[in-house]
């Protein structure tokens, strides 16, 4: 028999929980056992008091966890969930569609396990975008829509606010890394990306669901490019983790030599782009890509101890 855990996981986000766990309980609940997990995590204000409140149609436990993290929290909900439940993560910042639990419930009796699942994400914006470089924002931004159908794919491309595995499938991918993503110790993004490229690497397939929709609640704070450059430094901290536990060679005090000439050609390129009368697409592109050079560089000077 199918077993669903719905995870969400909360920091500081009272107002959005709330609209979140309201469009969950509007939904049509499979035949199925189906419960759901609020994981506060890193500042306890009021997720635990909305969760005793709230009119639920379906089990909610709450638990606070004083590590911050959004990897750290989805890896305790792990230890809360017996291994053979399919296990579908929300971010707290979604609505979704009345019929998402049916869809993955679906996918979970077909598929089950060796398989993690993903569904489509349309942006709900505070106001519209007034931007002419909005390609350059990641999908949480802009939406996610990779296939017109259900699709079987090889590649960790499903975002966070919106995917499943089954429990045991991802203990034994050696669960989430507790290092990336929000509140993680290396402040980066990537954190959904990892954990879906070690299950691919044990074997397991992913299976893109359409009708498994989410709007994500984008504030206009979002749709600027103070916070755009923020979101590209912090990719770059990954790539630069990444690199970090790939490659052992090439380094000059603890920054790889290639960074040395990215870093001048990124400026020089920003440079030449903020002398253009116009400052179009092109000057945010190689600014943003600027940023992630410096996030990169950021990664191994607080780490230049590790590296000869």
């Amino acid at each position: 028999m199918v077993k669903i855990s719905i995870v969400i996981t909360t920091h500081k986000r009272e107002t959005l929980l709330t609209r979140t766990l309201k469009s969950i309980f509007r939904c049509t609940v499979p035949e199925c056992p189906v419960n759901l997990f609020v994981i506060e995590n890193g500042f306890k204000g009021g997720a635990e008091e909305i969760c005793k409140k709230i009119d639920s149609v379906i089990p909610i436990q709450y638990c606070y966890l004083e590590k911050p993290g959004t990897s750290n929290a989805r890896a305790h909900s792990l230890s809360l969930i017996n291994n053979d439940t399919f296990v579908i993560f929300f971010d707290d910042d979604v609505k979704v569609e009345k019929n998402i639990l049916l869809a993955y419930y679906e996918a979970f009796k077909e598929f089950g396990k060796g398989y993690f699942y993903g569904g489509s994400i349309l942006p709900d914006y505070e106001s519209e975008p007034q931007i002419n470089y909005l390609e350059l924002f990641p999908f949480s931004i802009t939406g996610f829509r990779p296939f017109p159908k259900r699709e079987i794919t090889k590649k960790p491309m499903f975002l966070g606010a919106n995917w499943a595995a089954c429990a045991s499938d991802i203990i034994a991918s050696g669960n989430f890394n507790v290092n990336l993503g929000p509140g993680g110790s290396i402040q980066s993004t990537g954190h959904e990306a990892d954990i879906q490229k070690r299950l691919l690497e044990q074997g397991c397939s992913g299976v893109y669901l359409p009708d498994a929709l989410v709007w994500h609640y984008v504030p206009k704070s979002d749709v600027c490019f103070e916070w755009l450059k923020n979101r590209y430094f912090k990719n770059g901290l990954k790539a630069g983790y990444t690199f970090k536990e790939t490659e052992r060679e090439g380094y000059i005090l603890g920054i790889p030599r290639w960074l040395y000439r990215k870093i001048v050609q990124d400026f020089l390129l920003v440079l030449f782009q903020s002398l253009q009368i116009k400052r179009g697409f092109a000057y945010y592109e190689k600014k943003a890509r600027f940023y992630r050079t410096l996030g990169i560089i950021s990664f191994f000077l607080k780490n230049r101890h590790r590296y000869p």
